[in-house]
């Protein structure tokens, strides 16, 4: 069965323990909708078939993932999703890959103190290996953006932001490029699995990249704003005079400078969080760099414009 469903607002303001909408095997294609829900239960439930989301605002005041799509493809684009304690769940099935594009996923921004996990968007083991592409998409106020336990997940050119965890792969194969993450604690960690890692922007973690030892990790090119992590060291260069230097990280190093703000107004200003600079500045660093001055042992800054 195939529905199409084009410029409607769903309102299920107390729907309990119900879905608002709800699929067994059915291809549902919604344009131009929206939704206000809230309940235990998702505003959007597809079990098998075909779920294509476009043009949507949904606002879900649930416990429940906002979507869920068991064992069916879903795709979105142009959807924004907010108010949910998590965005998106994701059981592939076996046939073409669901994809989420031009996608933003608001979280409550509140710690995960009780009841289900706050996360973003969730891809689940099913019986078959199925994928999930993820691009220009927003992940923001979750704990954990995104998680995967087991299906093959792409992520380009994507952010996530005030998280805990950013991106967390607990099985299965993940693929990270060209996007920024913003997180308290991990950048992106792989307990087991497969987890390619390239170009993208970590900050504010304590941990750009953390690994256990059933996973394989390669990554490459990422660059860090950390305070945590972004402290340098000193080393002689003459005569009692040092110079600071950074060591980079297993497939990462550290960036110099501010944190743009055009970038946190698309990450953490979302939600309205002043812009904080998570850039570490070593003092007189700028002089240093034109040649006046030096550093003593300790990494104190000592003038000098001769």
């Amino acid at each position: 069965m195939r529905v199409e469903i084009r410029d409607v607002l769903f309102a299920s303001p107390r729907a309990g323990d119900a879905a608002c909408v709800v699929g067994y095997g059915a291809e549902i294609v919604m344009n131009s909708v929206g939704f206000r829900h809230a309940g235990d239960e998702a505003a959007i439930y597809a079990d098998g078939g075909l779920l294509d989301i476009r043009n949507a605002v949904i606002e879900a005041r649930t416990i429940a993932p906002a979507i869920v799509a068991d064992g069916a493809t879903l795709t979105t684009s142009e959807l924004v999703v907010s108010g949910a304690q998590s965005g998106v769940e994701i059981t592939p099935a076996a046939g073409p890959p669901s994809r989420l594009s031009s996608t933003t996923l608001l979280g409550t921004n509140a710690p995960n103190a009780f009841g289900p996990r706050s996360i973003g968007v969730i891809v689940r083991a099913g019986r078959d290996y199925g994928r999930v592409e993820i691009d220009n998409t927003a992940v923001c106020g979750f704990v954990e953006g995104v998680v995967v336990e087991g299906a093959s997940v792409s992520i380009e050119s994507s952010r996530v932001c005030r998280s805990d965890k950013g991106v967390v792969l607990y099985s299965g194969e993940l693929r990270l490029s060209e996007s920024r993450i913003r997180a308290s604690t991990v950048g992106v960690a792989a307990a087991a699995g497969n987890a390619v890692i390239v170009n993208n922007v970590l900050a504010g973690m304590r941990d750009p990249i953390y690994r256990e030892p059933r996973a394989n990790v390669q990554a490459s090119g990422n660059r860090v704003w950390s305070q945590a992590v972004c402290r340098p060291q000193f080393r002689d260069r003459y005569r009692g005079r040092y110079e600071p230097y950074w060591r980079p990280g297993e497939g990462w190093e550290c960036a110099h400078g501010a944190y743009p703000r055009s970038w946190w107004s698309q990450e953490d200003g979302m939600l309205g969080v002043d812009y904080y600079d998570d850039g570490y500045a070593l003092d007189g660093y700028a002089d240093y760099q034109d040649g006046n001055g030096w550093y003593d042992r300790d990494g104190r800054y000592v003038r000098d414009e001769r």
